[in-house]
């Protein structure tokens, strides 16, 4: 043990950290056998320790002989255990040897208060795991104060690890005095902390000092003129570390002695930070190795305390890689938000500056084409998807999270449409977030794609399809060379619209919508190779009456305008007919599609019983105030269900749109006709 700093009595730097409890400066005494409870395993370790120590010539065994040094070793457990109580836990009956100082009343004593911050806990769990065999330990950075009452508080802001030269065996430990130094300068300089003592971890379950390590901790104090040390033991028991605290006291502090100071659990779940990774796009090595230049620096992104990015994404950027050749020396940045990579052509090397330490950090290169979707292997066929276009109009709650879905799935190319921008009644549903306020709805969706692979193809057109002359014809081209056009909206223009195009131009479509307080919704497949129905053949069915508002919403029951306000839906009801509608899209993009081409998600079951005859939980006719509550989406009067209807629909003979023998003049969506003047039920339909 050796504690190469002085403190002073600086009040000021400290952290908050967990306290662990006031003490009252119990004195660690007579405590029994110390070996009571010992595992066999324990023994043998601390009797290694102890023969392996070159300060030991020669032993008094149980017989009373003295026996060198290598003899004792020879003969076993044995002697060895008589050999640690004598020499190192004073006798059986007690763990310290008594002085004339250590027998002053407890009185004197002064409370002792540790604080531990939450870092030092992080430091001392994260070493204790990575070296679980063997000795180590580490130096504890912070300061201490004494209040009017007496009560002495030690701070621990920082606790460090052993250093890269230390040497650490099952029963033997020597820190790096060097790097102990180099971590309390850098403290002291920057943050005004100091030097207040060591924590080191025993093998096994001995948490205490040992008669060696109080002899060394008090002629330090002496000799150094030291007023305290803090000596925390670390022991792994019962699934968890446990830290015993001892503080040895100089007479300055007006008591002379060693106290135990209580302890603490460290779990291994909360106070094991992992480490900070580092993800780096493949290319970006390539790319620099092949070229001239002996340094390079791309942007990423930092998630502080967790890992770095280095992919081409979108959004601010607030970390640095600094990539360079490997040479004999390499200067590094001291910032928190710069990783050094050193490239050669065998190998990358990762470190960044963290608190005035060099740090190695692990790294991973990436291929985003091919790692993002090495778990979709057998599922999906992502090889597929990548050469496929999707178009797609409306990018609320629907849309946007239908759009997500399907850039995971490996969909390559988007066509984004939606003139409506993202307000704070949308956050609850949409994919945006309040840093997205007052951006375009398609925007956002195009950079949340492409914070899921910036390799896709996304473009955005925030203009009004149905009014916007030119938008339109955007739309057109574009849903021309598409594999698949989505519409989400919610007006009954816009549907109709897509669903011209997508007869016309003889293009699959996928149509998705909510009915009210998303109680249930539909999703709609068109493929014209089967001849099925188009969305204007059944649409008085889906849309209930809502041929009334040819430009209001298009899935509400509503009787009374004030409905209309109510909150449309949850997002997790809103996403289970989005998801419904990914997968659909799926099925149409990749051929393999052999359902029916309606489904009906229905999310709560009163909305079926409605549908279906509106019967009350008893089989009645609903009437008076369940049916209101029904009507009004009172969370009492509904219930959960979750079932999908898979519904074969005819398609219509007369359908203005997709009539068998429809003029191509009338196939053409006109967006001067009253659309809600039509009505299906003149027309012959399946009965859903």
């Amino acid at each position: 043990m050796k504690m190469p700093y002085r403190n002073d009595t600086r009040r000021d730097g400290y952290g908050k950290g967990e306290r662990s409890g006031d003490y009252s400066g119990r004195r660690q005494g007579a405590r029994g056998n110390p070996f009571d409870g010992a595992s066999e395993a324990d023994i043998v370790t601390l009797t290694e320790r102890v023969l392996n120590d070159d300060r030991n010539i020669g032993y008094v065994t149980s017989d009373g002989r003295v026996m060198p040094r290598n003899d004792a070793f020879a003969s076993g457990c044995k002697d060895g255990l008589e050999l640690i109580k004598e020499r190192v836990w004073g006798g059986e009956l007690g763990m310290l040897e008594e002085t004339e100082a250590s027998r002053e009343t407890e009185a004197d004593s002064p409370p002792i208060e540790l604080i531990f911050s939450e870092e030092a806990k992080e430091a001392i769990c994260r070493e204790s795991l990575a070296v679980s065999d063997v000795e180590t330990g580490g130096a504890l950075i912070g300061n201490w104060e004494r209040e009017t009452d007496g009560t002495l508080i030690i701070h621990v802001e920082r606790a460090s690890g052993p250093g890269a030269d230390a040497t650490r065996q099952p029963a033997l430990f020597s820190p790096a005095l060097g790097y102990y130094r180099a971590r309390v300068n850098y403290y002291r300089e920057t943050r005004g902390w100091e030097y207040v003592g060591e924590w080191h971890k025993h093998p096994g379950n001995f948490g205490s000092l040992s008669a060696t390590d109080i002899d060394t901790a008090k002629s330090l104090i002496h000799d150094e003129g030291w007023p305290l040390l803090l000596l925390p033991i670390v022991t792994r028991k019962d699934g968890c570390f446990f830290v015993d605290n001892y503080v040895v006291l100089s007479r300055q502090l007006g008591t002379e002695g060693v106290f135990y100071a209580g302890g603490f659990e460290l779990n291994f779940l909360r106070h094991n930070s992992s480490e900070i990774r580092v993800y780096i796009d493949e290319e970006l090595i390539r790319s620099f190795r092949a070229a001239s230049e002996k340094s390079a620096e791309v942007l990423g992104m930092c998630n502080s305390g967790e890992s770095y990015v280095f992919v081409p994404s979108p959004g601010q950027k607030n970390a640095r890689l600094r990539l360079v050749r490997a040479e004999k020396e390499v200067p590094f940045t001291d910032s928190s938000d710069c990783v050094t990579a050193i490239v050669d052509d065998a190998e990358v090397r990762c470190y960044h500056v963290n608190e005035g330490e060099i740090l190695s950090l692990p790294y991973a290169l990436i291929d985003p084409e091919v790692s993002i979707y090495e778990r979709n292997a057998g599922l999906v066929e992502t090889s597929v998807l990548r050469d496929k276009t999707v178009t797609l109009v409306g990018c609320g709650s629907l849309g946007s999270a239908m759009a997500l879905a399907l850039a995971r799935a490996g969909v390559g190319t988007f066509h984004l449409f939606d003139y409506d921008i993202l307000s704070p009644a949308n956050i609850a549903r949409h994919q945006g977030d309040l840093r997205d306020l007052g951006r375009n709805k398609a925007s956002v969706v195009c950079e949340r794609i492409r914070y899921i692979n910036p390799a896709l193809s996304v473009d955005v057109h925030p203009c009004n399809v149905v009014e916007d002359t030119e938008g339109l014809s955007f739309l057109e081209d574009f849903a021309a060379e598409s594999d698949l056009l989505i519409c989400t909206t919610d007006t009954d223009d816009s549907r109709m619209l897509v669903n011209s195009l997508a007869v016309r131009l003889k293009v699959k479509s996928l149509q998705a919508g909510l009915h009210e307080r998303a109680a249930s919704g539909i999703v709609h497949l068109y493929d014209p190779e089967e001849e099925q129905a188009c969305f204007a053949c059944h649409r008085r069915r889906i849309l209930s009456e809502s041929g009334k508002r040819a430009e209001g919403v298009a899935y509400s029951e509503a009787r009374d305008i004030r409905d209309l306000t109510v909150q449309p839906g949850l997002s997790a009801q809103i996403d289970l007919v989005a998801q419904t509608g990914a997968l659909r899209a799926i099925e149409a993009l990749t051929g393999a599609s052999s359902l029916p081409p309606l489904s009906i998600v229905y999310v709560d079951k009163k909305a079926e019983e409605t549908r279906n005859g509106n019967t009350a939980p008893g089989g009645q006719e609903e009437e008076g105030e369940f049916a209101e509550n029904s009507l009004r989406g009172n969370l009492s009067a509904r219930r959960l269900q979750l079932r999908i209807a898979h519904l074969d629909l005819e398609r219509l003979k007369d359908c203005p749109v997709c009539g068998f023998h429809a003029e191509s003049e009338t196939r053409e969506y006109d967006s001067g006709k009253d659309w809600s003047s039509y009505d299906e039920e003149k027309h012959e339909r399946s009965d859903v």
